[in-house]
Parts: structure tokens; sequence; C-alpha cells
């Protein structure tokens, strides 16, 4: 995916440093004819209420998006801003007919509490049996795969150890809401993993495959030495004849 473009994330961050400070004069300034005649000063007023005046203590880029035709180009920048009181989310579309400047074609703010960022930070605290369960199998799965595949070299049986490596299916488990989904066409490799998105109200993903191939290994007793090839007989086994004198 590559990385935001500096100059559009510059100018995006500029546009809601406008916005915050109240400073529309300027914000106008770098916007397209269309966005200008479609705003009014009351709705610029109204999303500057829902930013803050304090300086954001961090910001993140949430995502961004390029498109371009054969004469427009269009990219879109979402930020994360950190202040005391609040979270503010801020997208700016910017587009530039052919060679020339970027202008602002279309801004969106969305702004909520610390507190309702904290409702999906992972925390033990108040979970349900669902939670702790797949919890306890996200961190045994691996180890379980693991020891097989472990198993499976010393007894030399190869195609084992490579796929006790891996677990069939998928379980999500939204760890926020308890919201959970199995998907039956899946492939982990050890069985399990975790995903959160860069944005404060991205909630953890917790995600556990099944690991039935190392299930089956010691069900099929894959353990087990290998029994010695037909034919492969020591010379022991086969005492010579005498030799005349």
């Amino acid at each position: 995916m590559g990385s935001v473009d500096p100059e559009r994330d510059t100018q995006a961050r500029d546009v809601y440093e406008h916005v915050r400070l109240g400073d529309f004069d300027a914000l106008r300034s770098s916007m397209t004819d269309a966005a200008n005649a479609n705003t009014t000063d009351e709705q610029l007023q109204s999303m500057r209420e829902y930013a803050a005046l304090d300086t954001p203590s961090e910001t993140r880029v949430l995502s961004w998006q390029w498109n371009t035709t054969s004469d427009l180009s269009a990219y879109e920048v979402v930020h994360e801003y950190d202040h005391q009181q609040k979270v503010v989310q801020f997208s700016a579309l910017m587009v530039r007919q052919g060679e020339g400047p970027w202008l602002v074609e279309r801004v969106h703010i969305n702004h909520f509490s610390p507190a309702e960022a904290a409702l999906t930070a992972f925390t033990l605290q108040g979970k349900t049996p669902l939670h702790y369960g797949v919890l306890a199998l996200a961190v045994l799965a691996p180890l379980f795969c693991l020891f097989t595949a472990v198993v499976a070299g010393w007894r030399r049986r190869w195609v084992w150890m490579i796929v006790s490596l891996f677990g069939v299916g998928q379980l999500t488990l939204n760890w926020a809401t308890g919201a959970a989904e199995f998907h039956v066409a899946q492939f982990a490799l050890l069985g399990a993993g975790y995903a959160k998105g860069p944005g404060a109200l991205d909630p953890w993903i917790i995600l556990v495959a099944l690991p039935i191939p190392a299930l089956l290994f010691w069900l099929f007793r894959g353990w087990r030495p290998k029994k010695p090839k037909a034919g492969k007989v020591s010379g022991a086994d086969h005492p010579t004849a005498a030799t005349p004198d």
C-alpha cells in the first residue's frame, strides 16, 4: 500500500488547523469554487465546534486513498487527533485538475470522548466466558502446533511437521463487543493471531484457527517411531556360510 503522500498529509493537517482555529478565510482560499459555493459560514462554525481549541497531543494517519483519471486527481486523508477532552477524526478530500494546484473539495469531522475510546481497549475485566475461552485458545493453539511440529520432525514425519503448523477454519472475536464469527474456508499459520486498526475506536480482533492437522497427528499416532521398511535387514541377520577348508 505504500505510505501517505507527505504533501497531501501536510495539506490535510493544515486544513484541520484552519478549522480548529477558526481561520475560515485561509480555509476558503484552499477550497474549490464548488466547495466554497456549497459551504456556509454557519457550517464552518459548526465544524469548528466539533474540533478542540487545545493543540492535539498526538496525530495519527488512519487511512488515505488516491484516485486519478485523465484530467482529475483526488486524494483523501483521514487523521485522528488526541485532545485533552476529546478525540477528533477529520478527513479532507483534495482534488486537482490537470497540473493545477491541489484544492480542498470536501471535509468531514467527527469526535468522541476518551471514555468512548476506552471501551475498545484490551482489558480482562468484565468479559464473558467466551472471551476467556477464545483468548486461552489463541495462546494454546500456537504452542500446540509448534510442539506437534517438533515431535513430527523428531520422528522424521516431514509432511506432518509442515501441516501441523497450520490451523483450519477461523474464529474471529471482537474483544469490545463480544461478537464472534466463524469462517470455514480459512487457513492460518500457527492457528492464532490478532488485529487492531490504527483508530482509537478500532477494536481488538482475536483470530483463532482450529489446530486440526496437529490433532490428527496425535489421533493417528504419528508420534510413534516409523517401522523399518521391508527388505532392509542388517547383515547380522544373515550368517554367512562357512567356507570349506
